[in-house]
């Protein structure tokens, strides 16, 4: 009974009752395409990485990376069998191993520090190489890519000669030359100026060595880094470190940490906004209705009757608003998961981080659902004082106030 006369309510003052189911609907899409857009730009961020050599866990040797001048003795020398030991885990996208050791690149006098990567081009697919073009270099052939603002910087073309300088596994040095074969492009300006790639096989060979650097696995979307990295140390045992990427790059933490912290922010601010809202066109409802109060009470409805119907009435006004909501953000959170959008270059000029041109949001029925829910709830929640009040007049004055 209750809650049937709170719809009534809902229906006899329509006016009122659209004002209400419109600030919640308004603060629902905002909430839903603000975090469709976060959560979007934050996986764009991650993949980017990955695309960079950078996967979403990193599995190396023990010691790799903690101290010791020459890594190359902390390699892992049979990367397939580990790879034959994870591949059966649910949730991984891709797998890439990388040999990776720094070197002096020089080239008609020029000389800059680099990070070498080699690769197997064979299975190594991902955007940043395929952004040199095609044909990529055989296992065996001494051929380079660069990077687009490493060769305008010290002005490289396709088939020019480069030398790479440097420190072998035994501690010696050594110098081989290679040809240009293509330029990569890359998010990340930094990486572009001071990253290349070769054959995997070539730098084996440069360095003496047989093992490589690090394994890196790509994950599907709907897997967390941290609850991967806890599997796998139960797949390959001891002699292997295993880091998410907010471990590897502990700037990433602090990104993620903000953009929850201002994600919450823009959520409590519009919750805010919708619960004030409520209150005050709830209170004004109560003082309208004051005789019909008091009608309801002096014909056997009980105090919790009262606040029965007013409750009933704003859960009514946040399940319809939120689902307004929701529907209309849906949908603009699919268009902007399928078709993004454009950032101007304006605006990307001189930042040196890795994010697209196009910003991508991310369609998520958990966040839809939880947006519901939280409209029904603030929208209850801001019914409770003024359903109180209602409750809490005196029977023979609210009969008399007309």
């Amino acid at each position: 009974m209750r809650f049937q006369m709170g719809i009534k309510n809902i229906r006899r003052n329509i006016r009122r009752s659209l004002i209400n189911i419109s600030t919640v609907a308004i603060a629902i899409f905002c909430m839903v395409v603000f975090e469709s857009l976060m959560l979007g730009e934050w996986i764009d961020i991650v993949e980017n990485y990955s695309s960079m050599g950078i996967g979403q866990v990193i599995i190396t040797r023990k010691g790799y990376n903690e101290g010791e001048t020459n890594q190359l003795n902390k390699l892992i020398e049979e990367p397939e069998n580990v790879i034959k030991r994870i591949e059966t885990i649910r949730g991984i996208r891709k797998v890439s191993i990388y040999l990776k050791t720094g070197c002096l690149f020089s080239f008609k006098g020029k000389q800059l520090p680099v990070l070498v990567q080699g690769v197997d081009f064979t299975r190594e697919k991902n955007p940043i190489i395929n952004s040199a073009g095609l044909p990529l270099p055989d296992r065996y052939e001494y051929k380079i890519l660069i990077g687009r603002r490493l060769a305008e910087e010290i002005g490289i073309k396709r088939g020019d000669i480069i030398f790479l300088y440097g420190m072998t596994a035994f501690g010696t040095f050594n110098l081989i030359d290679l040809e240009v074969s293509g330029f990569f492009k890359a998010p990340l300006a930094t990486f572009e100026k001071r990253t290349v790639y070769i054959p995997i096989d070539v730098l084996k060979e440069f360095l003496g060595v047989e093992g490589v650097s690090e394994i890196s696995l790509s994950l599907r979307r709907d897997i967390e880094p941290s609850e991967m990295v806890n599997m796998l140390k139960q797949k390959i045992g001891d002699d292997y470190k295993v880091q998410s990427i907010m471990d590897y790059i502990p700037q990433l933490k602090d990104i993620r940490a903000l953009q929850t912290g201002f994600l919450g922010l823009f959520w409590f601010i519009l919750l805010l906004i919708t619960v004030f809202g409520i209150v005050n066109i709830m209170l004004i409802s109560v003082w309208e209705r004051k005789k019909e109060i008091g009608t309801l009470r002096a014909i056997g409805y009980s105090k919790l009757d009262i606040i029965g119907i007013f409750l009933a009435e704003a859960s009514g006004i946040g399940f319809i608003g939120g689902l307004i909501g929701i529907l209309v953000s849906g949908i603009v959170a699919y268009l902007m998961q399928r078709y993004g959008i454009p950032m101007p270059s304006e605006v990307l000029e001189g930042i040196d981080f890795p994010i697209q041109t196009r910003i991508y949001g991310i369609f998520s029925g958990l966040v839809l659902v939880k947006s519901l829910v939280l409209a029904i709830v603030a929208t209850t929640g801001g019914a409770i004082i003024p359903a109180l009040r209602a409750a809490g007049m005196k029977i023979i004055d609210a009969i008399r106030e007309y």
